[in-house]
């Protein structure tokens, strides 16, 4: 744990512009607006961040890291994956008409349909696909992007503690602190092997404990604050439902 003596302002993490620089694929597709993400939607409602179209992989990536790649009739190169679980899903007006699963270091054998697009979903995307299945309907989404710009990299609770931000809207790692907002999607996807503080108006409204399922959904207005290990303890001995949090 960190006490800092730093001037504090708040921040309310609603702002624009910023999408996260991913691991692997860092570049923010060209089809997108200025200052927006996309994001795929499956038949359940639930939505995770694209992270790139039409670019190659260029590093591997652990587990319970994320990358979700879309590939159109554009891309006409080999497909070679970096990092497992990974699972691909072929969608044609609409819906999904094949699945694949492919291991780390092999290439995408499904062909990109004439009509529609490629998903490759590695990490958490992985897992995200997983839960579709042919037949299903999926669509990609746009919107604005609401994660500051710059990033804040201190989470400071109520009572004057703080702890260092690993990231923004990426899979959550041993030991690391996340934060997620709306850009990431609808739900954290973590395992249960961390804390984590759903935030609204600058306020903790619930905390999920350890080895507590399901992972926190994160409300259009608000973020969830996701820790491991020694940051979910952090979270659980400071941020408190009804206390207040700021970054920084």
């Amino acid at each position: 744990m960190q006490t800092t003596g730093l001037r504090r302002s708040m921040l309310v993490v609603l702002v624009s512009v910023l999408m996260l620089a991913f691991a692997a694929v860092g570049a923010v597709p060209a089809s997108h607006a200025a200052g927006s993400i996309e994001q795929l939607v499956r038949a359940d409602g639930k939505s995770l961040i694209i992270t790139a179209r039409n670019q190659l992989q260029v590093q591997g990536i652990e587990g319970y890291y994320h990358l979700m790649m879309v590939y159109t009739p554009d891309f006409t190169q080999p497909i070679t994956v970096l990092g497992s679980p990974t699972t691909v899903i072929a969608v044609s007006g609409g819906k999904v008409i094949a699945t694949e699963k492919v291991p780390s270091g092999g290439q995408v054998k499904l062909p990109i349909p004439a009509d529609g697009y490629l998903v490759v979903g590695i990490g958490r995307g992985s897992v995200f696909l997983d839960a579709v299945k042919v037949g299903d309907e999926v669509r990609i989404i746009e919107r604005d992007s609401v994660t500051p710009d710059p990033q804040p990299t201190m989470v400071v609770a109520e009572n004057g503690e703080s702890y260092p931000i690993t990231a923004w809207n990426t899979g959550r790692g041993p030991n690391e602190l996340i934060v997620y907002t709306p850009d990431w999607g609808n739900n954290t996807y973590t395992n249960f092997w961390g804390a984590e503080a759903l935030v609204q108006n600058g306020e903790v409204i619930y905390v999920r404990q350890l080895r507590e399922d399901p992972a926190l959904d994160i409300p259009d207005d608000g973020l969830v604050i996701s820790g491991h290990d020694a940051a979910g303890y952090w979270i659980l001995a400071n941020l408190v439902p009804g206390t207040k949090v700021s970054f920084e």
